[in-house]
């Protein structure tokens, strides 16, 4: 057994550490993150732990036959899978490998590439225009290994998995990095650029600025994303297309079809995403940091009152990981009573892979993959 542990704490808390890290040993790898800890391990073992560590499972009573969202042996929540590495090798391993065992080579390479680069997570998804047909996903946490970089991370995937090395009829890279400005059309100029941007989120970290036009919605985002990551998808993908994750999530709303007091809410491990709609016109949209569920609802409340919606009659469209079991969800239904799943258009079908999965996990980044 391979044994790293970093310990930031007082003595105090040393019965606290005792019991975490006889619980996380029974995993094959795990990472644990709290009282300023930070632990890392590795046993050549079989993990028999019904034991999740995840965000969203974490607040729960967990039945002694493990947490109720694992589905098809393996577990549905990305925070606990993103604990999951290779014992015998540094190359990390997807956090959802949703391929088909059987696929052809051919069939893959006639699919649409679209990818989804962010501050902790790469992913991306296989889509057949031909067949309407998802073929397949992929998803990998950045951060989880203590000491190793998110663009080397990034750097070993990109070299490291094999769909990646395949050539494909289109490739698209889908940047979600927070710092993003939206513009009015009629407001907006190139040089706006970087005073914009500097402005709201300040010029400690220097990076890429890039604009866009959203399709449909008379406004422009502004975006800044690290050049590192820049350098290496350009020349990984030297003919791809580049967006930001809020242009291209827009582009597939339709400005009669998003409603007066709708909420549209994507959830992931460590935070959310929120569009915020009034009498068909975009309010806001915005990455909300969280910890618990509470941190949710009052972001949501939040948002409420500061556009004068009625948190009983707003909708809330959910995508992401979540499901109905979950603390987070019946925490989002004290507060409000309309709340719906997102999934992807009924003209796409999913492959036999995806079964094992609620529609809405993924659903985001699926319906970008038919709007590029």
């Amino acid at each position: 057994m391979l044994l790293v542990m970093k310990l930031i704490c007082g003595t105090s808390n040393a019965k606290l550490i005792g019991k975490a890290i006889f619980s996380i040993c029974r995993l094959e790898t795990s990472t644990l993150k709290s009282f300023g800890i930070t632990v890392a391990i590795t046993l050549l073992t079989t993990p028999q732990s019904s034991w999740c560590c995840c965000r969203t499972c974490k607040f729960n009573s967990l039945p002694a036959n493990g947490p109720p969202h694992i589905a098809g042996g393996r577990h549905a929540c990305n925070w606990y899978n993103s604990c999951i590495i290779a014992p015998l090798n540094n190359m990390l391993k997807a956090t959802f490998d949703i391929i088909p065992e059987n696929a052809r080579q051919e069939e893959m390479q006639n699919s649409l590439l679209l990818m989804e680069v962010g501050e902790k997570v790469f992913s991306y998804v296989l889509y057949n225009k031909q067949e309407q047909r998802f073929m397949g996903l992929r998803q990998y946490n950045l951060d989880f290994m203590p000491g190793k970089p998110v663009m080397e991370a990034l750097q070993e995937i990109l070299a490291g998995d094999e769909l990646l090395q395949l050539s494909y009829r289109e490739a698209f890279v889908i940047y979600h990095y927070t710092d993003s400005n939206l513009l009015p059309e009629k407001l907006f100029h190139i040089e706006l650029n970087k005073p914009v941007t500097e402005l709201v989120f300040g010029n400690a970290h220097k990076g890429l600025l890039l604009s866009e036009k959203i399709p449909g919605w008379n406004v422009y985002n502004i975006y800044r994303i690290p050049r590192e990551a820049h350098a290496l998808m350009q020349h990984k993908f030297a003919a791809g297309k580049y967006w930001h994750y809020y242009t291209i999530m827009l582009s597939g709303i339709e400005k009669e079809s998003s409603g007066d007091g709708v909420l549209k809410v994507i959830v992931a491990s460590d935070r959310i995403i929120v569009a915020v709609f009034k009498k068909h016109a975009l309010q806001l949209i915005q990455t909300y940091q969280y910890d618990t569920p509470d941190d949710v609802s009052y972001h949501l409340l939040a948002l409420c009152n500061r556009f004068d919606l009625d948190n009983e009659q707003v909708i809330l469209k959910i995508s992401g990981l979540l499901d109905e079991q979950s603390i987070l969800y019946q925490e989002l239904f004290k507060y409000f009573l309309h709340l719906e799943w997102e999934e992807i258009t009924e003209s796409s079908r999913l492959h036999e892979a995806f079964e094992s999965y609620p529609a809405h996990y993924f659903s985001p980044l699926l319906n970008m993959a038919l709007c590029v």
